[in-house]
């Protein structure tokens, strides 16, 4: 079923590749950085592994479209090795073929914590990639939950296009939406824009000066430091001495 599942995925986004574009607003410089942590949930045994993003066959592309919204807010997104934690609990859940309940958003980062599974790091995205993301059933489209307080994802990732997207796009969409409600963004009712309306002919995956200012007050989001005046000496130093550096020269 696994193996179906990512042909499915597979056939589906090499037709929507040339189709798959988000709409954003033009980049600004580079000052930020957030870091995202992938944990890949399968059940105890090792089975019914959740899709990642390396089961597209477009990864690249989905992690071009994520920099591409984010390049609108001058942040850069940068992803650490996936972990993998076999946890049927947090695969699915306990509900069977209902609706797994909200609540699991609470309980989830403990236990992955507790797994040591998850970043220790405070300001590191813990995005958890699962069949049943809380709140869901299973199967339908790509979909994502965030705890608010944690800044933790919990995602889904199927064959089945979301918000009437491209399936590259669409995914690019979830991940980067989930994001933004790490960062403490909320729904709003502009219709272009990345947190508005779901459907319509007028979505895209724009940022306003609002949400950028917003999120760049994250602490989730990190400034990069300039290169300090002493460090650029120290680098202009090494680079002189290694030009003066004397010649050995072999012995006949």
């Amino acid at each position: 079923m696994k193996h179906l599942l990512t042909l499915c995925i597979l056939v589906a986004f090499a037709t929507d590749y040339a189709n798959a574009v988000v709409i954003v607003n033009p980049p600004r410089p580079i000052t930020h950085t957030v870091t995202v942590q992938p944990v890949i949930v399968s059940n105890d045994d090792g089975s019914n592994t959740a899709n990642y993003l390396s089961d597209t066959g477009n990864e690249g592309l989905i992690l071009g479209e994520i920099d591409q919204i984010w390049a609108q807010a001058g942040i850069d997104v940068e992803w650490l090795t996936p972990n993998t934690w076999n946890s049927t609990l947090a695969n699915f859940g306990s509900a069977g073929n209902g609706t797994r309940p909200n609540d699991d958003l609470l309980s989830l980062p403990g236990l992955a914590d507790a797994a040591g599974v998850s970043s220790p790091d405070p300001a590191t995205i813990n995005m958890y990639f699962m069949q049943v993301p809380p709140g869901t059933g299973p199967g339908g489209p790509s979909f994502a939950r965030t705890r608010l307080l944690s800044g933790s994802t919990f995602i889904r990732l199927s064959d089945r296009p979301p918000f009437d997207r491209p399936l590259a796009t669409g995914v690019s969409t979830v991940l980067s939406r989930a994001m933004a409600f790490s960062f403490g963004l909320n729904d709003n009712s502009e219709p272009d824009n990345l947190l508005g309306p779901l459907t319509g002919s007028n979505f895209s995956e724009r940022l306003n000066d609002t949400q950028i200012a917003a999120a760049l007050e994250s602490g989730f989001v990190v400034v990069i430091p300039e290169p300090t005046t002493l460090a650029l000496l120290g680098v202009a130093t090494l680079a002189l001495v290694s030009r003066r550096r004397p010649r050995l020269i072999q012995p006949s």
